[in-house]
């Protein structure tokens, strides 16, 4: 926090992380003051490259089939350089002293194409592993996906989201909001009650995040709503504000009252992610599907994103008010080391784990 309020950030031309970034990398309950979060190159006083790294535990059970964390390692969260010193080596730099500092223990997903294959080439990661997942369609959203095929095409960018608009309007005289589903209510921010249950269900996943991790995340989120310069400071690189942004627990009973789903959900402009969805023995899935194309169509979201192997199950039906849905993948890169506890624990990651949700 001390970089935050040094007379050096305030005077700096790039910055290596936000306000509220850097307020939520201090209170992660993963973190101590020996974890090393972010990297800096610099030339003549002039921030000139960063890496960020999300410390993070890995569990398994141990040779006395005790569940138990295995050891400490750290997400590659971002990496920047200044375009005037790119194909410098500066990148390799940085990725190689995150890589003594963290002394092999680190890994890294949702990564875009260029970077995946320079992950690649350093020789740190020798395991991938694939995480399922669907993007599913309410709407459209040409506005986003179209300038990141064709740069040229930003210049028209405000044109493309009034042309969204035009259409969704028409696909929700379709698909009017129908009756809520009562069956999943809305948490407050602390959740003590269910927090053992969260504890048994998110066992055998190999980042076994708790009812701390999740009250962390929404007390300490990375991306705010647009309503200050300090949330959207253009200083920084990545996504520090959204135009909508909402972070909501929802849970279930079953007839004899005990717990059977836990989710979070988290609304960054028109998306609906679910960073975790924790389902008991006796939850019924469609409760789950029925409630979330009703939160979808009534919150007139465009796009829902489902990742691991349970929550896909869940939503393999067509939804109410679909539009079109299409397979997509998550890859997890990591060193031979971890291989083992991943593999086991593959079918309990879920769509939050790494840095996924907080972005």
């Amino acid at each position: 926090m001390s970089y935050t309020n040094s007379p050096e950030f305030k005077a700096a031309g790039n910055i290596s992380i936000s306000r509220h970034r850097a307020l939520s990398y201090f209170h992660n309950p993963r973190s101590d003051e020996h974890s090393i979060v972010m990297i800096h190159c610099h030339e003549n006083d002039q921030l000139i490259g960063y890496l960020g790294i999300l410390p993070d535990e890995l569990y398994g059970y141990d040779s006395n089939g005790v569940w138990s964390r295995h050891s400490s390692f750290g997400w590659l969260s971002c990496i920047w350089v200044h375009r005037e010193y790119q194909g410098k080596g500066i990148s390799k730099l940085l990725l190689e002293k995150a890589n003594e500092f963290w002394k092999g223990n680190l890994m890294a997903t949702e990564f875009v194409p260029g970077l995946k294959n320079f992950y690649k080439r350093s020789g740190i990661f020798h395991t991938s592993l694939v995480i399922p997942g669907i993007r599913i369609y309410y709407g459209s959203t040409i506005a986003d996906w179209l300038p990141r095929r064709n740069q040229i095409l930003h210049k028209i960018k405000p044109i493309l989201h009034k042309i969204d608009q035009s259409i969704n309007q028409l696909l929700r005289l379709r698909f009017k909001p129908g009756k809520d589903h009562k069956k999943l209510i809305q948490m407050d921010g602390a959740i003590p009650k269910i927090s053992e249950w969260i504890g048994v269900q998110n066992k055998s996943n190999p980042f076994y995040r708790t009812s701390l991790e999740f009250e962390w995340m929404q007390k300490y989120p990375w991306i705010k709503e647009k309503v200050s310069d300090e949330n959207c400071d253009d200083r920084y690189y990545f996504s520090s504000c959204a135009r909508r942004v909402k972070f909501e627990q929802y849970c279930a009973t079953d007839s004899s009252g005990e717990y059977s789903i836990y989710m979070i959900l988290f609304v960054k402009d028109f998306t609906l992610n679910i960073p975790y969805l924790l389902v008991g023995k006796n939850a019924n899935p469609s409760d789950i599907s029925n409630f979330i194309s009703e939160y979808m169509i009534q919150n007139k979201l465009e796009l829902l994103k489902i990742f691991g192997e349970k929550s896909c199950e869940i939503f393999s039906p067509r939804m109410r008010g679909e539009i079109f849905r299409k397979k997509t993948s998550r890859e997890i890169l990591s060193p031979d080391a971890f291989k083992p506890l991943l593999e086991k624990g593959l079918d309990k990651i879920q769509a939050g784990d790494g840095d996924c949700g907080f972005t």
